[in-house]
Parts: structure tokens; sequence; C-alpha cells
């Protein structure tokens, strides 16, 4: 459980830096808001949803940021697969068993502007 409290004490530090927040269920969205988490910045985007009305920005000094434990199940090898055809500069922070096959996908893909 102290991990969990130092997490979000990390996270805490960057909420006016975040526009949004995604949750994969409606009950992480309830409990980060029970946590703190501001709602409106909390987003449920459950597994499964067809993206077809989501647009998302880009522009400015804008980047994307992934944080968060890196395992099979949260996909973020179809992120890379994603990034492959833009100039979007990416952080990708965090740690698991995943994370050496991830760093060679991103090299594989020439993902230049992807750092973990």
């Amino acid at each position: 459980m102290q991990l969990f409290f130092v997490s979000f004490n990390f996270i805490c530090r960057f909420f006016d830096y975040v526009d949004a927040f995604l949750c994969p269920s409606e009950f992480m969205r309830n409990m980060a808001i029970e946590f703190g988490f501001p709602a409106y910045k909390m987003i449920q985007i459950p597994y499964l949803t067809r993206l077809n009305n989501i647009h998302p920005r880009f522009g400015g000094d804008n980047y994307g940021l992934f944080f968060g434990r890196l395992v099979p199940e949260k996909g973020v090898d179809i992120l890379l697969e994603a990034l492959r055809d833009t100039d979007i500069p990416f952080f990708i922070v965090g740690e698991g068993p995943s994370k050496n096959h991830l760093v060679e996908l991103a090299n594989a893909l020439d993902l230049k502007k992807v750092v973990f």
C-alpha cells in the first residue's frame, strides 16, 4: 500500500500540467476522484472502445506521456505502433517485465522521439 501512496504523491505534482487522466473503468475513475483527483480531468475510456469520435489534439510544445507498469495488458506495444507515423515526442515512464521488449520495439520502429 505504501508504494501506491508514493506513486499517488508523485502524480499529484503534475496535476496542473495534465489535461486528462484516462481510466479504463468507472470504478477506477470513482476511486481516483475519491482520492482527490479532479473529476473533470478523469475520463473513462473502457477497453475495446471505438475511437471514431475521439480526435486527439497536437500542437505547440505538447508531448504524450504513458505512466504505468510495463506489462502486455497495458497495450504499450500498440501505442508504439501508433506512434510510428507521427512526430510526437512521447515519454514512457514505468518499470515491468515488458520494458526491454518495448525499448527494442521502439528502436526497431525507429521512434527517435520516444523516451523511456
